[in-house]
């Protein structure tokens, strides 16, 4: 009796909230003034059409009514509110669509769609067979002939298949305003972006072979953004937030070599290689604005971010006829932190003085692990017999300015401009340098589209402490690599 009492319940509350909604939408779109504009064609192809050049970033149906624009709006003056719809090159492989629905000066939601084709050519062939996600093949026999004989490529050749090289990249979206009060100002936004297709690739298996490949593309990207600001007269204070996920669906690409049917060492018959890896960045930053005396301002942000990315490792190699060396970790465990605080200062103090003071100082901290590889397989051939180790590369710059301008007269001022650059970094040849920086300038202006200027800069860079074995020697045990190659 209970459940049969709580399921009326339920059907009750549903039916008179759905009545609720379909009242509250009728209200909504009661009093709107409707408008909008359409444009259409019918396009007709004379020339060949199969260039790749002619739909690179386009869609065109052939000899058939195309929606080339379509505007909506509606308005409501008494509830002070608004719907928005556009779209272009609709029902195409290029099309886009924005709707926003409103009310002015409180608040705006906005949904889009956005296709973008990218033909790389329309007249590619290739031996290769895509099996599955990343890996392409190649015909046993193609493999056997080959390796028996090179020379025959130009004759296999001619079984080489089309293929299709072209991408596409979808983008939705979705973000909300808010302004309860003028003071204050909130926002959110999302948007997932999809990109799909096949692309040319080159790749080696030594020095020796080199072979063009069609790597698969497959990933999705979000970003999500959020900020909150409250805004004086004399001040305003903005705190923001910045994600962003990256996440491929083919995170490794193994192929055939057209020259090797079975494996040797120095002769793989098949080559690996690791694409994108997921990873995800997220960023908070504040910024804020004074009114000061002299008719002075101040302006300043700060801000902190996390990169990370932490994909497993792929073996050495993927050659069996190598010894597989054994991996330090499972992954890399990287982690990129980047600080940055930015100021500046702006005043008049007297009528033709104005005074600029400038300083901004950027941090990269690189909180990854740095690994030992007692050995590792150099391209799938052998052994390299060194060991290699992950330097955790970082550095940080500071900048300092200061500009000062007197106007003599409505068509001439006078400037001076002196700056600073300090840099440190880590593991790398040069760990310090400064440099300073003098410009005295002339600006003539004689007439509103006419600019002269004549000035003269005098620098002085300070990189005494330069090495080029440093990253060598901070690691003696190891060769150094970069986080950059260690990932690739």
């Amino acid at each position: 009796k209970i459940q049969w009492r709580l399921g009326v319940l339920l059907i009750l509350v549903l039916f008179f909230s759905a009545q609720e909604a379909r009242a509250g939408l009728l209200d909504f779109f009661r009093g709107f003034v409707v408008s909008g504009k359409g444009e259409g064609s019918v396009i007709g192809v004379d020339k060949n059409r199969n260039s790749s050049k002619y739909e690179q970033y386009r869609h065109i149906p052939e000899d058939q009514p195309v929606l080339d624009e379509l505007k909506l709006d509606a308005d409501n003056k008494e509830q002070n509110s608004y719907v928005e719809f556009r779209t272009e090159d609709s029902l195409q492989h290029d099309a886009r669509y924005i709707l926003r629905v409103g009310k002015y000066g409180q608040y705006e939601m906005e949904l889009g769609w956005d296709e973008l084709p990218h033909v790389l050519s329309n007249s590619g062939k290739s031996l290769f067979i895509a099996q599955g996600k990343g890996e392409l093949t190649i015909a046993d026999d193609v493999q056997r002939a080959l390796q028996a004989n090179p020379l025959q490529l130009p004759a296999l050749l001619t079984e080489a298949h089309p293929v299709p090289l072209r991408l596409h990249r979808d983008t939705g979206w979705f973000s909300f305003r808010y302004t309860p009060t003028p003071a204050w100002d909130m926002r959110i936004g999302y948007t997932l972006r999809s990109d799909h297709g096949r692309r040319p690739l080159g790749t080696t298996f030594f020095f020796t072979n080199m072979v063009e490949v069609l790597q698969p593309v497959d990933s999705l990207t979000h970003e999500i953004t959020a900020s909150l600001e409250y805004a004086r007269k004399t001040w305003s204070l903005r705190l923001a937030y910045v994600g962003s996920l990256f996440e491929n669906d083919v995170s490794a690409l193994v192929w055939d070599n057209p020259f090797r049917f079975d494996d040797a060492v120095f002769g793989p018959s098949r080559g690996r290689l690791t694409l994108y890896p997921d990873n995800q960045a997220h960023t908070i930053s504040l910024s804020g604005a004074l009114n000061l005396p002299w008719r002075s301002r101040l302006t300043g942000s700060l801000s902190y971010g996390w990169m990370l990315q932490n994909e497993n490792f792929l073996p050495f190699t993927i050659n069996s006829a190598i010894s597989q060396p054994a991996l330090p970790a499972r992954s890399l465990k990287g982690e990129h932190n980047p600080f940055l605080m930015n100021y500046m200062l702006t005043s008049r103090p007297l009528a033709k003085l104005t005074v600029t003071a400038r300083y901004r100082l950027y941090d990269l901290n690189n909180n990854s692990r740095s690994l030992l590889f007692p050995d590792y397989v150099v391209t799938d051939f052998g052994l390299a017999g060194i060991a290699r180790r992950n330097l955790l590369y970082a550095y940080s710059t500071q900048k300092t300015g200061l500009e000062a301008a007197y106007r003599l007269t409505s068509w001439g001022a006078v400037k001076l401009d002196w700056a600073w650059d300090k840099w440190h970094r880590k593991f790398r040849e040069t760990r310090n340098s400064d440099e300073q920086r003098v410009t005295p300038a002339l600006d003539l202006t004689p007439t509103d589209w006419l600019l002269l200027r004549a000035s003269y800069t005098h620098a002085q860079r300070d990189a005494h402490d330069y090495n080029p074995l440093a990253p060598e020697a901070s690691f003696p045990d190891g060769e150094a690599v970069s986080d950059a190659q260690l990932i690739a």
